[in-house]
């Protein structure tokens, strides 16, 4: 086969995810399946359809020049068709109803007040996560932590405390406060929140400057999608509740990105990467991007249409999965059984396996497994890939079925299950679909729903029942 054979590929996934935006929206018409629609639209044309026309015109230079074997590109579309079209029919006919509800007990119910405050409490969480990151100085683009190595006594932050306890607290509390910043930010007034509007505004406004705060935190360590994903969830956040106002924001940053994304992609995190940015705060990196952005004389889509060779790669990377899968044969449980382990703090297991790795370290994850089936470099940058190759990397042709149908079930649970608890639902539903992402992480491996179970919605529905708990003993705020 050729590369040629990804564009009709593409252009079917694009046929699929447009029939279900209209058929989801004229069977349900429900906000959270129509952002689930438009969502794989996106994660579609992100991940398989604009690549595949960016190597037609280009002449494939750039999966030529990793040496992709062109069998295994096209098996990573045809993997696709076959995950998303399972993903679909389960999604909208598997009888789930009664377990929904069974689950949907499970989340606790909070009063509008006791809401507000706990959007607010995950909000300043999150924003002093972030500020004990900031105080010691911004951390440089492109260093490499070498997670292999005994961390058990490195320390980080202002505050020195051990990245054993500071990893967990981020991997819970990061994402989830800033989807309650953005509930927050975008929440109407109503008078069975038991506060004055003054206050509730004063709120509104702290989330609202922390989620600039990120924004501008992203573009100050040259990470894009932190950027991006603020004006994202903020868009998404109101549209649940049906002020489409919101939106605005979306296309604001998109603009915003398109205009600067590529600058930050190129000249500008060769720059932080340099020992003299090191020591640069915000105001001065930003600065700094000011002047590349206006020295550089490329247009805005020129600079975009480049870019597109550069970052659009996940489905290429993808076929490093299949490269391994033929080589060495397929990786087995492994990935799931020690993804068994990630509840467990590393303090308390020091010689724990790394979740979701093959062999139990981290080289033996399958975004490093990319890299070096690719480039043949041992440990490099990390690279994305789809749920379906990796379901293929596991099992095979029948990981693939497997892994759709429990993701078509579970979006229809988080679906059916949330939506009866208002702003706490929202917040779990967007937190469990990944909704800052545009690329292959919007789809969920069976490893990564399994994780997220264990190390990620448990933890936070505990913090949630324990709210709950406490703002019945009526305590007043």
């Amino acid at each position: 086969m050729s590369y040629e054979v990804t564009l009709p590929l593409s252009l079917i996934l694009i046929a699929i995810s447009l029939f279900n935006i209209f058929y989801a929206h004229k069977k349900y018409r429900n906000n959270l399946v129509t952002i689930l629609s438009i969502w794989l639209f996106i994660y579609v044309l992100y991940v398989f359809f604009v690549p595949s026309v960016y190597g037609v015109f280009t002449g494939f230079e750039s999966s030529i020049s990793y040496g992709i074997n062109p069998d295994h590109l096209v098996l990573v579309y045809f993997l696709e068709i076959i995950f998303i079209l399972i993903l679909l029919l389960t999604f909208y006919n598997a009888p789930s109803r009664n377990f929904s509800r069974s689950v949907g007990k499970i989340i606790p119910n909070l009063n509008r007040k006791s809401e507000v405050y706990f959007l607010l409490f995950l909000s300043v969480i999150v924003m002093i996560l972030y500020i004990d990151d900031l105080l010691p100085g911004l951390a440089s683009y492109g260093r490499i932590q070498q997670y292999d190595s005994d961390v058990g006594n490195i320390t980080a932050g202002f505050l020195n405390l051990p990245i054993t306890i500071t990893a967990p607290l981020k991997a819970i509390f990061v994402v989830p406060g800033k989807i309650a910043a953005a509930l927050l930010v975008t929440m109407p007034y109503s008078k069975d929140m038991n506060m004055s509007k003054f206050k509730f505004n004063f709120f509104k406004l702290v989330a609202l400057l922390f989620l600039g705060f990120v924004a501008v935190y992203g573009i100050a360590v040259g990470v894009r999608h932190i950027t991006l994903g603020v004006f994202i969830i903020i868009a998404v956040a109101g549209f649940i509740q049906g002020r489409y106002k919101f939106t605005y924001y979306f296309v604001f940053g998109l603009i915003a990105i398109i205009a600067i994304g590529p600058v930050i992609g190129s000249v500008y995190r060769t720059f932080l990467t340099q020992s003299s940015s090191q020591d640069l705060g915000i105001i001065e990196r930003i600065s700094s991007l000011s002047e590349f952005s206006t020295s550089n004389n490329e247009s805005a889509m020129e600079k975009l249409w480049d870019e597109f060779g550069v970052r659009l790669v996940d489905a290429r990377l993808s076929s490093g999965l299949i490269k391994f899968s033929d080589r060495e044969g397929h990786v087995g449980p492994s990935v799931l059984l020690n993804t068994l382990y990630s509840p467990i703090p590393r303090y308390l297991c020091k010689d724990k396996p790394a979740p979701r790795s093959y062999d139990g370290n981290h080289r033996g994850l399958a975004g490093f497994v990319v890299w070096n089936e690719l480039t043949g470099r041992e440990w490099g940058n990390w690279g994305g890939y789809t749920a379906a190759s990796h379901s293929w990397w596991e099992f095979s042709l029948v990981g693939v079925i497997i892994n759709a149908l429990l993701y078509g079930l579970f979006l229809r649970v988080t679906i059916e299950s949330t939506r009866m608890h208002q702003f706490i639902g929202s917040l779990i539903f967007l937190y469990s679909i990944n909704i800052m992402h545009f690329d292959s992480f919007f789809m969920k491996t069976m490893p990564d729903m399994l994780m997220f179970l264990l190390s990620r919605l448990f933890p936070l529905l505990i913090i949630v029942f324990l709210w709950a708990k406490a703002s019945r003993l009526k305590f007043r705020m």
